[in-house]
This record gives structure tokens, sequence and C-alpha cells, in this order.
């Protein structure tokens, strides 16, 4: 289900082109099965960067790419032809290069322009965090010939539980947080499936976890995972977590004091999540932070 490795040759090749994103935090690489995926805002910058006939390959969305400026001015010229209107010189896209401080803004700034999911901008906020130790992201369980996937959003190490950690981020605004006519809401049997994941696949889900913490220390990542202890097998949360990111403070007083329609969900939470946590833009992934947060049950395998 979770594979998490890289050749000893594509690390060689990666660990130079990567130099310059280390220490950007709003830039998180992720490995995969033999590839790596690099983030930001929640969505994938660079693709699937993989080793092929010893050249690293991969993808970027078109509405990503940045042009280059064109030398003198600010302006492409066009010019009338048989077709119409067309570029006197072909626009060029801003080369990657090693991922120049410059040019990672300009990607960046591209990247800003097309509008995220709510979701999407609580996960930047949580794993730009340098306190939050994130192991992974997207990790999407599947069985063999299952159509089916389920897609955990965030793993990271709970410093406070000493515990590898499952989290599910949802938008205050989503529905699927919300109880129809007195019934568990939606999120709730979403959590019931990652429990299940984590109670009948927690050796792999561990396996892999450990994996990637050792080849993103390798990857020259070790910056952000110095919490993480050496020792194997790391434990892990018998249940996920939720976080539920866009509240205001009336929100998270509600919510906490289970008033009205959240009684429903805590209830839920309380027999299906190790734990939730409550903030606006981003938070401290621990469950015991200190902040806007409830513990119910904090035992690991």
């Amino acid at each position: 289900m979770l594979r998490r490795r890289l050749s000893d040759e594509m690390i060689n090749l990666l660990v130079p082109l990567i130099a310059n994103l280390v220490d950007d935090r709003e830039l998180q690489l992720e490995v995969r099965d033999n590839y790596v995926t690099v983030y930001y805002r929640g969505a994938a910058l660079l693709r699937e960067i993989r080793l092929v006939d010893n050249q690293l390959t991969g993808k970027i969305h078109y509405k990503y790419v940045p042009l280059q400026r064109p030398e003198g001015s600010d302006y492409l010229s066009i010019a009338s032809g048989e077709n119409g209107l067309n570029f006197n010189a072909a626009p060029q896209p801003m080369p990657l290069g090693q991922f120049a401080p410059d040019i990672l803004r300009e990607y960046k700034r591209m990247m800003k322009s097309v509008s995220g999911s709510p979701e999407a901008n609580i996960v930047h906020g949580i794993v730009s965090r340098p306190e939050n130790q994130i192991v992974d992201q997207e990790l999407k369980f599947q069985e063999p010939g299952q159509p089916e996937t389920d897609k955990i959003d965030v793993c990271h190490y709970d410093t406070g539980l000493n515990a590898l950690a499952l989290v599910e981020v949802k938008g205050l605004h989503d529905s699927r947080l919300r109880s129809l006519d007195g019934e568990m809401p939606e999120v709730i049997d979403q959590l019931r499936r990652y429990r299940t994941r984590i109670e009948t696949s927690h050796e792999c889900i561990i396996n892999s976890c450990e994996s990637s913490i050792s080849l993103k220390r390798r990857l020259g990542l070790a910056n952000r995972l110095v919490e993480i202890p050496e020792q194997s097998p790391l434990p892990l949360l018998r249940k996920p977590v939720l976080v539920i990111g866009g509240c205001g403070q009336d929100d998270i007083q509600s919510i906490l004091e289970e008033n009205g329609e959240w009684q429903v969900l805590m209830d839920g939470l309380a027999e299906e999540a190790s734990g939730v946590i409550l903030c606006k833009n981003g938070c401290n992934l621990n469950l015991r932070n200190g902040g806007y947060s409830r513990v119910f049950d904090p035992e690991a395998f």
C-alpha cells in the first residue's frame, strides 16, 4: 500500500538540486515510491520527479510556469499574419535551474494566483510551522484490485505524545462536519475508515514513515525532523487526529463546549479520533499544545 523508497543514484542527483529548497519552510518535499513531489500551498509545484535513463524527470502544471521577461521591455511584441496576431518571438518559460531564490519567488507568485481550496491553505499553514515535525503528506491507501482510495492529509510526529500521528484537515465551512437530522456527520465515517486502516496496517504505516524520515534526512532535510527520535519502531497513535481550520474565537468556544450541532460531532470524535485541534489558519499539531485542542485517546501501537 505505502512504499517510500529512493535509489542511491537518485538521492545523489537530488541532493545538490534541492539544496536551495532545504531552508524554505513553505516548500515540502515528500518521498514516494521511487519518486518525489514538491508541495507548495497544498498543491504539487513539482510532480513525480523520477530517475529515467540517468536523468531526473518530472512534471509541472502549465498554470504555475512564469514567463521570462523580454529583454529591455515589459511587453512581448506581436504582429499580424495569415492566421491573425502572432508573437514576434515565442514567449519562453522561466527555467527552474537549481531553484535560485528569485526563480522560486516567481513560481510561487504564479501558484498564489491560482486560487487553492480552503483546506489547502490550512494545510499550508500547518506544514510551514517549524515546530511541526512533518513526516509525510497526502498518504494514499489503496488495496490491490480496489478502485477506491483513502487519502490522509498529513503524518507528523507528536513530540508531546511521542508518537506518529495521522491528521485529517477540514475547514469549518465543510458540510461533512455537520449533522443532518441528528445523524453522525460524514467526517466521522471518514475517520472510522482511517482508524480501521491504522488498526489493520499500522506496521506498514510505521515502516513507511520511518523510511520517509530516513530518506528525508539523507536528502538534507534533517533540520525539519530534529525532534523525531532515532528509535525503531516509532509508536503510532491508534486513531487519527482531526484539525478544523477557519475557526474564529466564537467557533472554537462553541465546538469545545459542544453547543448545539457540535455535540453530535464531538460525541463521534470521542469514539473515532485521538483528538481534535481547532485553529484559524494553522496550528501546532501536538495534541497537548496548550491551545485549542481536546485529547480523546492518546494510546499508540
